[in-house]
């Protein structure tokens, strides 16, 4: 929250309160009024920042602080507006006045949470292209698959400012791309998203690498589908801060949007192929050779064929995989690799590896309270209502027709279960609660994507429990966490037996 945002908010209403309850015009009055207004505006404009969302304060106050110095130094009493326009007046700016509250609640320049770690953070951005790969999501006839790649680390002697939580706000309203995505909504998209460019992350760009270990373990981590890396800032921070080295991967052609070097756009033109399980399991099998190759790059970090200020620093026997949603399938399926020690899918599916052997390496499955009760309907089997399946967005005749692969999925499950796998979930949550998009917006939770706990609240569990499994299977320690409940976070239910001793429907 930017305090002096509110503070001229508060100002203007005071403002008008003063001209409705004043029996008389009190040139004085009025003009210390508008100057506090005045003064709060300039300290806003110059510590804070101009935003869209302040333009009704901005000309209430300058129209205020106008008329006010006017009406003082003339010595005349401005004229009251007749009994027939004060209703109407007063109302449509008490309406706008309003307005800008509940735009300022809606969508706040937040501060992200501060890392728990003893690091300070640096962070380096990487254009990899993948020779050995054709691209086979645009249009190009030739192009080689392209990756945005984004390092967290410990760090040391940091200096000047951090980097911005999304550094390229700036360069939407410049795309095409992006233009012909939203369409009709690109103006709302850019002027309510206009405040994100003002958030501030921790870390810093091109910072010493920390120089009291000889290396440190790695994490890959993966977006979800339609996202963006930028959702997962904040996780990467915590862990770079206790002393992970995360690789974060823009899964090109599947983002929100990732913005080159060159000034090229690419958004989620993927979103197009379709979304039949033959299509995703396509995609899916792009993004784990996105991991695939990503490791191969890494290697070439810690050799010093890539500059990097990780150069040499990188326990790349000690790796770790994680990731939300589809990132969370990837995270999954890229596990096999053999160069990865543990995995973690919050929230997300399975392809790809379903009729296979389940992984026999440290693996946690974190759901969202709503995505495990709709398994657990799933395992109880015939357990949807007409009106549950409307609201997932599914018809009966769908429901059956994918039954076969429903059942696949808790086959795998199951095996996961009792091979040892975490399988928890997090009470109150739904799918964005493991993302920081949770944190950015409130308006999140009431249409739907974030549940009813408290968003610092499940932000809080996700990363400790992230941290803990890493820190288990990478480093030897801890692991309390993930072996069962916790009375210090309550929220957090563990439900590998619901999968254990499932059973298809043909067996019962």
């Amino acid at each position: 929250m930017r305090i002096f945002e509110w503070l001229l908010l508060a100002s203007n209403i005071g403002y008008l309160a003063f001209l409705l309850a004043a029996k008389h015009n009190r040139r004085l009055h009025l003009l210390i009024a508008g100057s506090v207004s005045a003064l709060l505006l300039v300290l806003h404009l110059t510590l804070e920042g101009y935003r869209i969302h302040l333009i009704v304060p901005y000309l209430f106050t300058a129209t205020a602080i106008a008329l006010a110095t006017a009406d003082y130094m003339t010595g005349k009493a401005r004229r009251r507006l007749s009994k027939a326009l004060t209703i109407p007046f007063y109302t449509i700016v008490s309406l706008l006045l309003l307005k800008t509250g509940l735009l300022l609640y809606a969508f706040p320049v937040v501060k992200m949470p501060d890392p728990t770690g003893q690091y300070a953070i640096g962070t380096e951005q990487f254009h990899w292209i993948d020779e050995a790969r054709e691209e086979t999501f645009d249009d190009a006839t030739e192009g080689k698959r392209e990756l945005i790649v984004q390092l967290w680390y410990p760090a040391e002697r940091t200096s000047g400012q951090p980097e911005l939580f999304f550094p390229d706000m700036a360069r939407m309203s410049q795309s095409e791309q992006i233009a012909e995505m939203l369409g009709s909504l690109k103006g709302p998209v850019e002027a309510f998203g206009d405040y994100l460019k003002y958030i501030p992350s921790h870390s810093y760009m091109s910072a010493e690498v920390a120089g009291d270990q000889v290396a440190y373990p790695v994490i890959i981590l993966n977006h979800g589908f339609g996202t963006t890396r930028h959702f997962h800032v904040s996780q990467a921070e915590e862990l770079a801060s206790h002393g992970y080295i995360v690789a974060s991967i823009d899964h090109t052609y599947s983002t929100f949007a990732t913005f080159f070097p060159d000034g090229r756009v690419t958004t989620n033109t993927t979103s197009k192929l379709g979304f039949d399980i033959a299509t995703l399991d396509r995609i899916s099998q792009v993004w784990t050779e996105d991991v695939t190759f990503v490791l191969d790059q890494l290697e070439k970090l810690q050799s010093g064929e890539i500059a990097s200020e990780v150069a040499g620093k990188l326990a790349l026997a000690h790796i770790g995989v994680f990731g939300h949603s589809f990132g969370g399938a990837t995270a999954y399926d890229s596990a096999f690799d053999e160069r990865i020690q543990a995995s973690i899918n919050m929230d997300g599916p399975l392809f790809r590896k379903r009729e296979e052997a389940a992984l026999d390496k440290p693996f946690m499955f974190m759901l969202s309270d709503e995505v495990y009760q709709n398994q657990k309907k799933l395992v109880e089997q015939d357990a949807f209502t007409d009106e549950e399946l409307d609201k997932l967005g599914a018809t009966r005749e769908e429901y059956e027709s994918h039954r076969a692969e429903f059942e696949l999925d808790l086959a795998h499950l199951k095996q996961l279960a009792q091979n040892g796998a975490s399988v928890l979930y997090v009470e109150g949550t739904k799918h964005y609660n493991f993302s920081d998009a949770q944190l950015i917006s409130p308006v999140l939770k009431y249409i739907g994507l974030n549940g009813d706990i408290a968003p610092k609240r499940s932000d809080g569990i996700v990363k400790a429990y992230i941290l803990d499994f890493f820190n288990q299977h990478l480093r030897g320690e801890g692991g309390g966490l993930s072996a069962g409940p916790d009375a210090s976070y309550p929220e957090v239910k563990f439900v590998p037996e619901m999968y254990a001793e499932w059973e298809p429907a043909s067996r019962k």
